[in-house]
């Protein structure tokens, strides 16, 4: 009976210890707001007991043991002037364009893939992986790593479902009823529905007509290391129809009321830690010290607020000024001239801040140009602010201000 038992006892630790599956975990962007989102899955797949190795260019700091990370910050230098805050401004770059914004990203995603590192990371035989989880960023292309690897893989989308990552797993939308998730209306209007129409057909024309160059990227980047694994070369539209599941940083609350497929989970705020981490002890002076509360105004980490045109910018510094509360702004400069009542810091952490009971409003950055859109924000602001339930008021990121004065009046 004694030997019985230590039987059921070995089984069940070796059963424990191998439960754990192997995963990749691709978040390539060269953006912190991305990373938050990348080490959300991270940190939510080693508490489950899996290993994780995480391709990204923000490594985490002292990684446990079960997680390997794969250092790719040298892809900055690909991202570096095409997120200027006075292109935005001066329309130069216009993000609302959806075929703009993907040749960027495929662009990017493409020469980031053919480093060394991850030419290196991807060719050595010894790397084997259980599950691939791909940020999909209006590009594809990442999908090439659930074929080196032969195995399943999961999208991880960062906005509202749209029409654009549905049809990988499903089906368009249907225009009918929903909106372009970049219109700048944001209107079911008889010429909004068409124009949608008139998106998703030239969506498909595109992947249609563009095949070839996608599977020829797919073949560079790709091809070697699928190859040497013994794995035939498929070809690319086989790969990216083939996700076996799609995560979205989403809640039914704050998006479209479209139908979903079965393989798309809703995950929205996901990023946010259980635990908030206490604040640093200069901030958290200014906190206590602060009898009429504090405003946080961040445009994020996509955009860099010391690229903001200087009129612009004393224009802030001048309504900032006439609030009977402490301002906090996230700025990457030191300004002259700063009121009394608004403190410059170069980097805020930013949940730390919003669950401060001193916290009377956020100014958290939007990738949308209406408060639909930005409640639907696809990044970190809204989620943040609304788990620490702060009233918020959203910058836009992309739309050309209207001046300083629509800024105060959004807020008042």
């Amino acid at each position: 009976m004694c030997c019985c038992n230590s039987i059921v006892v070995l089984l069940t630790l070796v059963l424990n210890c191998c439960y754990g599956y192997k995963v990749l975990a691709v978040f390539p962007m060269p953006g912190k707001s991305h990373s938050i989102l990348g080490e959300g899955y991270v940190r939510h797949l080693l508490a489950a007991g899996h290993e994780v190795t995480y391709i990204t260019p923000f490594p985490v700091k002292d990684p446990p043991s079960r997680l390997r990370q794969v250092d790719i910050s040298e892809n900055f230098a690909f991202m570096r002037n095409i997120l200027d805050v006075r292109k935005f401004m001066s329309k130069e770059l216009d993000i609302q364009n959806y075929f703009l914004v993907h040749n960027v990203m495929n662009s990017m995603l493409y020469d980031t893939y053919r480093m060394p590192v991850i030419q290196k990371f991807i060719n050595d035989p010894k790397e084997q992986y259980d599950a691939v989880v791909v940020e999909w960023l209006y590009s594809e292309l990442s999908a090439g790593f659930s074929s080196v690897f032969n195995c399943p893989f999961i999208w991880a989308s960062s906005m509202i479902p749209h029409t654009a990552v549905l049809s990988l797993i499903d089906g368009h939308v249907n225009p009918a009823y929903s909106v372009d998730h970049l219109s700048r209306d944001y209107t079911t209007t008889f010429w909004d529905r068409l124009y949608h129409w008139y998106y998703i057909t030239k969506l498909s024309y595109q992947r249609w007509s563009e095949r070839d160059t996608y599977n020829d990227q797919f073949k560079n980047v790709f091809g070697e290391a699928i190859t040497r694994r013994g794995h035939k070369l498929p070809q690319f539209d086989d790969v990216i129809y083939n996700g076996s599941l799609m995560l979205g940083n989403s809640h039914p609350a704050t998006g479209d009321n479209v139908a979903l497929p079965e393989n798309y989970k809703h995950i929205g705020g996901y990023h946010i830690k259980d635990v908030i981490e206490p604040l640093p002890k200069d901030l958290q002076k200014l906190m206590d010290e602060s009898k009429d509360g504090v405003i946080y105004f961040s445009m994020g980490s996509m955009l860099k607020s010391s690229e903001i045109p200087d009129d612009i910018k004393n224009g802030l510094l001048e309504v900032f000024g006439v609030l009977k509360q402490t301002v906090i702004w996230k700025l990457e400069q030191v300004i002259p001239n700063v009121p009394k009542n608004v403190h410059v810091v170069t980097w805020a952490p930013q949940q730390s801040i919003l669950a401060t009971v001193k916290v009377q409003g956020s100014f958290p950055p939007s990738s949308k140009t209406t408060l639909r859109h930005q409640v639907s924000s696809w990044l970190t602001g809204w989620n943040t602010s609304s788990e620490h339930k702060e009233p918020s008021t959203f910058v836009p990121q992309r739309c050309r201000p209207a001046g300083i004065k629509s800024l105060a009046w959004i807020y008042f």
